[in-house]
């Protein structure tokens, strides 16, 4: 029964005309061109990523050295009521 299916579907397979695998072949180019705009969308979403993160870091760099140089006693309440 197996062998009966088998054999059909070679038979079919001898039937495919040139037509048929210029079909297949605009198929199998639209499904690159889909994995193509995938892979552009992942680099894009990596890209961003990286951005935010890398404004992150440099916030946090920008805060670091700025709050090591201010001095301890700069307060705007204490330099408002001095005057």
């Amino acid at each position: 029964m197996q062998l009966g299916g088998f054999l059909m579907m070679l038979g079919g397979m001898q039937l495919m005309t040139v037509r048929h695998f210029r079909v297949m072949r605009r198929f199998l180019v639209l499904a690159g061109f889909v994995v193509l705009r995938g892979f552009a969308m992942m680099f894009c979403r990596l890209f961003m990523m990286m951005r935010g993160f890398f404004v992150m870091l440099v916030d946090l760099v920008v805060q670091i050295l700025v709050h090591r140089r201010l001095p301890v006693c700069c307060n705007a309440a204490a330099s408002i009521a001095a005057l």
